[in-house]
């Protein structure tokens, strides 16, 4: 989180950080503290989301606030994809996870031969419109 205000504080100075939901990676927690979060602060319009992703999708449909905050969050899966497509995310950050295992072997074998070393391995935000070809399966 440090890196994200960091990073809000010097490149978007007039962005306003109103408040933190603490989900703690639990749909029914992430619920609360959203549901909390938008009663307090009713000019939200935007969201980022690490975690959770269930209860905050539940929070902004019941709260209606669907067409009017922009929802970012992490990973593409069976229960991000489909709120992506329905519109209560908006933007979906993510890595291919066939890279990922496929450096994770890589740096382990390289391990055995203390010559281990990692890459920065890209990422991608993917909308309603450019859906990967490993995300195919979880399409409804």
């Amino acid at each position: 989180m440090f890196g994200f205000r960091s990073a809000l504080r010097d490149q978007f100075p007039t962005v306003v950080l109103a408040a933190e939901a603490h989900g703690e990676d639990n749909p029914d927690r992430t619920y609360e503290e959203t549901i909390s979060i938008l009663r307090k602060h009713p000019a939200i319009n935007a969201i980022y989301n690490v975690s959770g992703n269930a209860g905050l999708a539940r929070a902004v449909t019941e709260a209606d606030r669907v067409d009017d905050i922009i929802v970012i969050s992490h990973e593409i899966n069976a229960v991000t994809l489909p709120l992506l497509h329905d519109g209560v995310f908006d933007y979906l950050i993510a890595q291919d996870p066939a890279l990922l295992i496929s450096e994770a072997a890589r740096i382990a074998a390289a391990a055995v031969g203390d010559s281990a070393g990692g890459r920065i391995l890209d990422f991608y935000v993917h909308t309603c419109y450019n859906i990967p070809e490993y995300a195919r399966p979880f399409q409804q």
